[in-house]
């Protein structure tokens, strides 16, 4: 399966930038038959929905004061919240690659390890 047909065959499985399951299915039935097409196919899958999504962590599960202003920020994109207590005010947002963690205690420990350095 050559680059052009896999990128047809991820482009085929969303209708408006939501991931249609039953064209999905459809796909992989036929795919089915050779398990390393498959494979390829869903790895392309699993890229592209990543692409089209953001991922944030925050300690609590009240999103509605962030989620107004990150759909103005990422507005071609899917926001898909998680609530992780560890972090102490503040939040985790994950684009692709690219995290940006803003908490609490990632600031107190920044300014310990300064304090540290200027004072021993």
């Amino acid at each position: 399966m050559d680059k052009k047909l896999l990128h047809q065959l991820v482009e085929y499985s969303y209708r408006r930038n939501d991931l249609d399951f039953g064209k999905v299915n459809q796909i992989a039935k036929i795919l089915n038959s050779n398990r390393s097409y498959l494979k390829k196919y869903l790895n392309a899958l699993k890229k592209r929905e990543k692409s089209l999504s953001i991922f944030i962590d925050t300690p609590s599960n009240d999103f509605g004061e962030y989620e107004n202003e990150l759909k103005k920020i990422f507005p071609n994109k899917k926001i898909v919240w998680n609530v992780d207590p560890m972090l102490l005010l503040g939040m985790r947002v994950a684009e692709g690659d690219d995290i940006l963690e803003i908490s609490l205690m990632k600031s107190l420990d920044s300014i310990i390890s300064k304090v540290k350095e200027n004072y021993d």
